[in-house]
């Protein structure tokens, strides 16, 4: 089993491939993000598939003391298509050919040494787990900051049936009003997914911490401004139906003198 908060860089340099692969499957774990090994025979070049709000990312790990060549990025280039994900990683305990990180420019594979692994991976999730934690917490918080955007699709739903007679009009009025709020709620919070995957820093959760509450206030704000928006036009809908009843029976009464 590996723990990854106490291992040490020597101690990696002595893992199996499979141990390695696992150090990186827990290092993903550990920050809130969900991760999976492939299969032991017919991988197609991916060790790793990471599930995260910005897509799949699929890594190949290499437990190593020779240099990566450039074959191990012409595989996980080409294990992106197999799993259909949107991004490629090697991370290697040891370092990479020329070649293989002049192709890895080209294909867009993001190449990981054995000191970036150590340095910019496992150190910092030793060095402070509570940054851990709070990233596992804020992405908690984005879960639910998404439910709520999801409401607006609900409340939708919900006026399809109050205001049947008149639908085609009255929710292409609030769909044009609601969808540049759902627009930009989903830009932020792929942002902010994007911020908790890169922070290392007390200083840069408390920004995101911030970003969170920001966005959680809009929500509630914006959802009120489109109340009352729909109050709005549910008054102008009622008295427009006034208006035509009014002159229905004025024009009854006008035919019958």
């Amino acid at each position: 089993m590996i723990d990854i908060y106490k291992i040490t860089k020597e101690e990696i340099q002595g893992l199996s491939g499979e141990d390695f692969e696992n150090l990186v499957l827990a290092w993903y774990e550990a920050i809130g993000l969900s991760a999976m090994k492939t299969p032991k025979t017919g991988d197609y070049g991916a060790d790793v598939i990471v599930e995260s709000h910005v897509g799949k990312i699929a890594i190949q790990c290499k437990r190593q003391t020779a240099t990566v060549g450039i074959k191990a990025v012409q595989e996980i280039f080409a294990a992106t298509r197999k799993y259909g994900a949107n991004s490629a990683k090697i991370i290697t305990s040891s370092g990479f050919s020329a070649n293989a990180v002049e192709l890895a420019k080209h294909c867009g594979v993001e190449l990981i040494n054995g000191e970036m692994f150590w340095e910019s991976f496992i150190l910092p999730v030793q060095n402070d787990e509570f940054i851990i934690k709070e990233k596992k917490r804020y992405i908690d918080e984005l879960n639910k900051l998404e439910a709520k955007a999801n409401e607006y699709n609900e409340f939708m739903i919900a006026l399809s049936d109050e205001y049947d007679r008149y639908k085609d009009n009255i929710l292409d009025m609030v769909i044009e009003h609601v969808n540049p709020y759902i627009t930009d709620f989903n830009k932020k919070i792929l942002e902010l997914n994007s911020m908790i995957a890169s922070t290392n820093t007390n200083s840069e959760l408390s920004g995101i911490k911030t970003n969170i509450g920001n966005l959680n206030e809009s929500i509630n704000v914006n959802k009120t401004d489109v109340s009352n928006e729909l109050h709005r036009i549910k008054k102008v809908m009622n008295f427009a139906i006034a208006v035509s009843i009014i002159s229905v029976i004025t024009s009854i009464a006008l035919y019958i003198i």
